[in-house]
């Protein structure tokens, strides 16, 4: 390590070089970096026996005398034991912000396309006055003025978007550390709402398409399947619909299906990995599979988009064609309600049609004893449900023959 007396004649006459430090005989532990580019000041001494260096700043930011003073307070902690990387790792950690927060966490979960859009729309929407704030500064006093204020829009978005904030500091207490491994993050500040008993009490909703009004909904989308006007686009968003109305299917799950998880041959599609995580292969009636058989293949999609999942993710317009007809909002996830409406119809037991939509079943002897992953042997149910929903479709278009109940097993 070459070593000489530093001075400015010195240093503005040395040339750039690639990557030598020059250490001053004046002030022990002060070197200059030099490289292609640049002259950095640096400090180096031993702390517990390890060599540590801090970066004072550029030649020419700096004077020689400032980088002297500099060094000489650098050096001076790490004489009492201070590790200066240990401090920057410190300051880093505390210094982390929600956005930087939501990447990490985006990246190291496994998450469905709609969760992390509902994180994102939080963090711009919600949360933007802390997107570059530091974390671990958001206080048990700024969470509940937060909380109040997002509730006056929604309370429903407000429970959403501190459960998402709870789950993010969670994941920060156990990402980031200081170098002895205690936390950054102490306690969860959302604690707050439950202390105090102020999350917001949202009923859940329970709106549906009507069971006297399925015929009608279904000829809305007939009729615009029938459109000459309809885009390949439309009629992707319109046989999206007919599918989870046909089977009860999340919107995400469902317009995310893929070609190798779908048979028509056989009549079934399957989820690898649905919501509860318990991959489960569900049977097709035979109307569903012709809306599927009858879809171009583009890309690995059934419900194939030009945006960016490569899939359609949204069905409103349909949806609001459906609730102008019909009288009465509904949404995409009102159509899994109306499945299980149109079961209870026709005679369905509880437990199937919540093997048909994906829910765990809370009896125990069917938790142990049913199969719950191949859900073929409910067939006929799947067929009767879309039967009735043509039966429906007739009726309403006639107006003028009664509907009548049909149970499971009849002819």
């Amino acid at each position: 390590m070459p070593k000489r007396k530093l001075t400015k004649k010195w240093i503005d006459k040395e040339p750039l070089c690639n990557d030598t430090v020059w250490w001053d005989t004046e002030t022990q532990g002060l070197g200059l970096r030099f490289t292609k580019t640049k002259k950095v000041f640096i400090a180096q001494a031993r702390v517990d026996g390890r060599t540590r260096k801090v970066t004072l700043g550029l030649y020419g930011h700096l004077t020689l005398f400032q980088a002297r003073d500099m060094a000489k307070d650098e050096l001076g902690k790490m004489a009492q034991g201070v590790d200066p990387s240990a401090v920057r790792r410190k300051q880093k950690a505390e210094n982390v912000t929600l956005e930087q927060v939501v990447i990490s966490y985006l990246h190291a979960k496994k998450l469905k396309p709609l969760s992390v859009k509902d994180i994102n729309t939080h963090l711009n929407l919600n949360f933007v006055e802390w997107k570059n704030f530091p974390l671990s500064r958001v206080t048990r006093a700024a969470v509940k003025k937060k909380f109040m204020a997002v509730s006056k829009r929604s309370p429903a978005q407000a429970n959403q978007a501190f459960r998402v904030f709870r789950a993010l500091w969670n994941y920060g207490i156990a990402e980031y550390r200081y170098p002895d491994d205690s936390p950054v993050f102490g306690e969860n500040p959302v604690n707050i709402l439950s202390e105090q008993k102020i999350w917001n009490m949202v009923r859940p909703r329970n709106s549906k398409i009507p069971v006297n009004k399925v015929g009608i909904a279904w000829n809305i989308l007939q009729d615009l399947n029938r459109s000459p006007v309809q885009s390949q686009a439309s009629q992707t968003i319109v046989d999206a619909t007919a599918f989870i109305l046909l089977t009860g299917g999340r919107l995400d799950e469902a317009t995310a299906l893929t070609w190798d998880r779908v048979n028509t041959d056989e009549g079934w599609w399957h989820l690898d990995d649905p919501k509860n995580h318990r991959a489960v292969t569900f049977p097709l009636s035979k109307l569903a599979c012709e809306i599927i058989s009858n879809r171009p293949k583009i890309n690995e999609y059934v419900f194939v988009s030009g945006g960016k999942y490569g899939h359609t993710t949204e069905i409103r317009t349909p949806m609001k064609k459906i609730s102008e007809a019909i009288g009465l909002k509904v949404s995409a996830h009102d159509l899994r309600r109306t499945f299980k409406a149109m079961a209870i119809e026709n005679g369905i037991e509880k437990w199937k049609f919540d093997l048909l939509t994906n829910h765990q079943l809370v009896d125990v002897s069917g938790k142990h004893y049913l199969e719950t992953s191949d859900l073929l042997y409910l067939r006929a149910e799947i067929d009767i449900i879309a039967d009735w929903v043509v039966e429906q479709a007739r009726i309403a278009k006639t107006d003028n023959v009664i509907p009548m109940k049909r149970a499971v097993g009849d002819g």
